[in-house]
């Protein structure tokens, strides 16, 4: 058997290992080195080499990278979080809900969780910041209009899919990535984008309203999936809510938009801008709420860490695969695919996210590898921005993504509960509207 068919085996065998034993809730710090190591053997070669350098190697490069992204739009979210300015925004949007007529409520409120989780992560809050307020508000409206449960799961029709990597403008960490790579701005092809974004909004909700219908067949109620989160003590109530005009809790996220994308600032940049802003608006009631800043601060760093390293260790992972013969074959075989160029970029980066679990890790990889080929062929690096991102959003959200894992544990939901919500609205929907942009933009629509 060549080196190279037996480095693919341990590829597979290694992202296997990922994701059954993902389904089954073991830790990705555990599952990640453990399936590099998997690969290791299988490629040959020094395997301490493989674990010390390749491993470590990607590991340290995505930290250094993007730590300061991740700790500013964390610090950013936990200062809209404990000032409660997240809260009124969720609470505003979920009280719509109760206006409706009646034979809508149920689907509103279903769609309500994911149009407040695009809400505030379109407003550059960090997905894993957010959920924890949008759970403990969900729950109530769940509870109330007795939905079940693991529909809850389809919120994330508002973060994994449209808002991260279609609309232009987002300032989604995966989004800023490819401005450092290939020198492109946050609202690279917008043509593109809006379209993909409306049509991507269109079949999610048509989704969540196919799933609601099917369990209302079926007699489904809250319970029993929602025990465990009504038990639980989800998030920490912080008492009355604030009052702060909706308009005014907006300004921060306004803000950051508009130094991104209108004043073409660094994102690094664009984020200090939103979190002065949010101090200036909110530190008053941070100090009423007797929060010490200081500590709001290093929660925040320390919220940053506790993901990145979610991410660096799957980044890791991918290190080592990319490093073997068998990645080699697996990507020189893209050469044959046919086909326009962009479509290859397409392939590229999902087979990335797929062997990362991680969007971000899959570009960091993908770009780096793929970048200067497809420049050279002639691509505008505004879609190779806007496709690669897009693209990026597909297999990212196979079971053993660090960001589906984390929004499972939040809502006290097992894979088997509530990820087929998320391999339909992340995966599914997200890789058919990415086949249908790279169409588009083969006839020229950028």
């Amino acid at each position: 058997m060549s080196p190279e068919v037996l480095s693919i085996i341990g590829i597979l065998l290694g992202l296997a290992i990922l994701i059954v034993f993902a389904l089954k809730g073991v830790s990705l710090y555990v599952l990640a080195p453990l399936a590099a190591l998997v690969v290791a053997i299988f490629a040959g070669g020094n395997i301490l080499t493989a674990m010390t350098e390749t491993y470590m190697s990607g590991f340290a490069t995505f930290m250094q990278s993007y730590f300061l992204m991740f700790a500013l739009s964390s610090i950013f979210a936990k200062i809209m979080s404990d000032s409660g300015a997240a809260k009124i925004i969720a609470l505003k949007v979920a009280a719509l809900v109760r206006k409706a007529p009646a034979k809508y409520q149920r689907l509103l409120a279903v769609l309500s969780v994911g149009i407040m989780t695009a809400v505030l992560t379109v407003g550059g809050i960090n997905l894993y910041c957010c959920v924890f307020v949008l759970v403990s508000i969900g729950k109530d409206l769940f509870e109330e209009f007795d939905i079940p449960w693991h529909l809850y799961m389809t919120s994330s029709l508002g973060s994994g899919s449209f808002t991260m990597s279609m609309i232009p403008g987002t300032p989604a960490i995966q989004n800023l990535i490819p401005m450092e790579v290939l020198g492109t701005q946050a609202t690279a092809a917008p043509v593109l984008g809006i379209i993909s974004t409306v049509l991507c909004i269109a079949l999610s909700v048509l989704y969540v309203k196919y799933a609601l219908t099917k369990t209302e067949k079926r007699g489904e109620h809250f319970l029993p999936t929602g025990a465990k989160v009504a038990a639980a003590s989800v998030g920490e109530e912080s008492g009355e809510t604030p009052n702060i005009p909706l308009l005014v809790c907006l300004i921060p996220s306004i803000a950051l938009l508009v130094a991104l994308n209108g004043f073409k600032l660094n994102a690094v940049v664009s984020l200090v801008v939103a979190v002065v802003v949010a101090l200036l608006l909110f530190g008053r009631n941070l100090v009423k709420e007797k929060v010490n800043i200081a500590n709001c601060f290093a929660d925040g760093i320390r919220n940053a860490i506790m993901v990145l390293l979610n991410v660096c260790v799957i980044v890791g992972f991918g290190s080592v695969v990319s490093s073997t013969a068998g990645y080699t074959a697996i990507m020189s075989a893209l050469d044959y695919i046919p086909g326009p160029p962009i479509f290859q970029l397409f392939i590229a980066v999902n087979i990335a996210a797929g062997v990362a679990g991680s969007a971000s890790s899959a570009l960091g990889i993908g770009l780096g590898m793929f970048a200067d080929k497809f420049l050279a062929m002639g691509i505008s690096p505004d879609i190779i921005h806007r496709i690669s991102v897009m693209a990026s959003g597909g297999l990212d959200t196979l079971p053993h993504s660090s960001g589906t894992a984390s929004a499972l544990g939040v809502a006290q939901l097992s894979h088997k509960e509530g990820y087929m919500h998320v391999f339909w609205l992340n995966t599914v929907i997200p890789i058919a509207v990415t086949a249908f942009a790279c169409v588009l933009a083969s006839l020229g629509v950028c």
